[in-house]
């Protein structure tokens, strides 16, 4: 390394003039990390409808496109877009994701016949209606996505670089009350996320991909109406640190991801602490 190398923080994290896309940034998380790539000087590019609401924030720098993420039509045509208006994409974000329908364990008939038809409620759709999104989009997305990440190289010197956003519901090993389908959907994108940074890392691509597991973020997936509550987060979402995340939360961990061009294949858990207590305490009930 350069001994006259710039270690300020304002060089480290710099994203000024980048091109990036983010996938359902029109509300909750995605509209979070949109105003931080926006305010740090980065043009965001993405879906139509909400985010021209998020868009009115930063008008010059995010830029609406109307597109569905489970369309390989809708996403090959938003490709070819930015292809023609900007060359080239220097950051990827897949953060569109729909919650899903639980199968509630824990009620006031607790009998192994009643678990079994609270179980049995559910649908096969539940399950895999919600994997469009929650998975083959992040799939069909990069791949649609890999010639203008590729391209960055000509501008920035190096590709660029994809986060998936995943969730720390598909790390821990408890349903959270019965989520199973929104749990396997999302360590299927756990999953997912690891096989496109090992195969994406090929020299000839040298593309970045990290991943976002997040926690408890106010979100329409996750209304939190308790800010400042502590206990409440603490005892009933089990929570050590007391509080929802908060944008700034968010948005130096996609500023670290989106710049550390030595940094792949990584998860940044973002939860208050909820993933090394969740299953612990899930056990606990129990004994």
């Amino acid at each position: 390394m350069s001994a006259n190398a710039n270690l300020n923080a304002s060089a480290l994290f710099d994203i000024k003039g980048w091109v990036t896309v983010v996938t359902g940034a029109g509300s909750g998380v995605g509209r979070m990390m949109a105003h931080c790539l926006a305010q740090n000087g980065a043009k965001v590019c993405r879906r139509l409808e909400a985010l021209q609401e998020t868009a009115k924030a930063s008008p010059d720098l995010i830029f609406p496109i109307q597109g569905d993420s489970t369309k390989k039509e809708d996403i090959e045509k938003i490709a070819a877009h930015i292809q023609s208006k900007e060359g080239h994409v220097d950051l990827l974000v897949n953060n569109s994701g729909v919650t899903t329908n639980r199968a509630i364990l824990d009620a006031e008939d607790n009998s192994p016949e009643a678990v079994s038809k609270r179980m049995m409620e559910q649908s096969f759709s539940d399950w895999t209606d919600p994997y469009a999104i929650n998975v083959a989009a992040i799939y069909f997305t990069t791949a649609a996505f890999i010639p203008l990440l590729v391209a960055s190289n000509k501008t920035r010197g190096h590709s660029g670089s994809v986060i998936n956003v995943t969730s720390i519901s598909g790390l821990i090993n408890n349903s959270q009350n019965g989520q199973f389908s929104y749990n396997a959907n999302k360590r299927a994108a756990v999953g997912l996320t690891n096989q496109l940074a090992l195969e994406l890392a090929r020299p000839h691509l040298a593309i970045r991909v990290n991943q976002l597991a997040l926690g408890y973020f106010p979100s329409q997936m996750t209304p939190v109406e308790t800010e400042g509550e502590k206990d409440f987060f603490r005892k009933k979402w089990e929570i050590p640190f007391g509080r929802a995340g908060t944008p700034p939360d968010i948005s130096r961990s996609v500023l670290s991801l989106a710049t550390n061009e030595y940094q792949t294949n990584s998860t940044e858990i973002i939860d208050g602490g909820y993933t090394q207590a969740s299953d612990r305490l899930h056990l606990e009930k129990y004994v």
